[in-house]
């Protein structure tokens, strides 16, 4: 059983999901357990966030006034080291990132792997794109932990 995909959710509460898609998510609704779960959820999510009213926040111009009239601090020494220090840890995260995903693409012996596509690559990395989902979609896709409930694709690990 194909299970719904979270960004399928998020379209389904938000009221986004297209007609048809919409009609075949809710027969699979009928039958699925863990999807009902997930759009539960997700509902609650959605509930949650119609009832938040923001409070508005202090005046702050006062405080940037302030900070206007004082006089500047000279960057000391260590600044500069820090900024290097995360353009090198950018560089190294970015070249392990891609020997990780060449190493993903070349099967055995060196030879490219002729079954890998692009799609598959981002999967073996765990690396999920969220294709143009609502506003609200986007914040729930990437506010909602792992194992909070969304149920992965049978396609995915």
């Amino acid at each position: 059983m194909r299970h719904l995909a979270p960004t399928d959710i998020i379209r389904l509460v938000s009221g986004e999901l297209a007609a048809d898609a919409r009609d075949a998510a809710e027969r699979h609704l009928a039958d699925c357990d863990a999807c009902r779960a997930a759009v539960a959820a997700q509902r609650d999510l959605h509930d949650l966030l119609d009832a938040w009213e923001p409070q508005p926040g202090p005046d702050l111009w006062p405080t940037v006034e302030r900070s206007l009239d004082q006089p500047r601090r000279q960057a000391s020494a260590w600044n500069g080291l820090w900024q290097v220090g995360r353009a090198a840890a950018v560089i190294a995260v970015s070249v392990g990132l891609g020997y990780g995903s060449g190493r993903l693409l070349v099967g055995p012996g060196g030879a490219p792997a002729t079954n890998v596509t692009p799609e598959g690559a981002l999967d073996q990395l765990s690396f999920h794109v969220v294709a143009s989902p609502s506003a609200t979609g986007l914040f729930a896709a990437f506010a909602t932990p792992p194992d909070a409930g969304v149920v992965p694709r049978e396609d995915q690990p």
